[in-house]
């Protein structure tokens, strides 16, 4: 799977948020959707986003499935090159 724009990023991100769900991991998926909000078109709610995004995939590492470390791994490269190119 590849990501090419903002509009799958954010299917993608919105798809693992589901996912997330039926794994019952409510908080999580109640965190990833505040990241979310942080992105305001402004540089610093992109990075806010990133932040965010990162520090609740660390915070809860364990409880990811192989297959939402793989969306987690595309969407966090895909955020990161965008974030050089700011």
């Amino acid at each position: 799977m590849k990501i090419t724009n903002w509009e799958e990023y954010w299917k993608n991100y919105d798809l693992l948020i589901s996912k997330i769900e039926k794994g019952n991991l409510y908080k999580i998926a109640i965190d990833l959707r505040t990241a979310k909000s942080y992105v305001n078109r402004l540089t610093d709610g992109w990075y806010d986003f990133s932040e965010a995004f990162e520090s609740i995939i660390n915070n809860n590492k364990n409880s990811f499935s192989n297959e939402e470390i793989e969306v987690i791994t595309l969407l966090l490269k895909h955020l990161k090159t965008a974030l050089k190119n700011l």
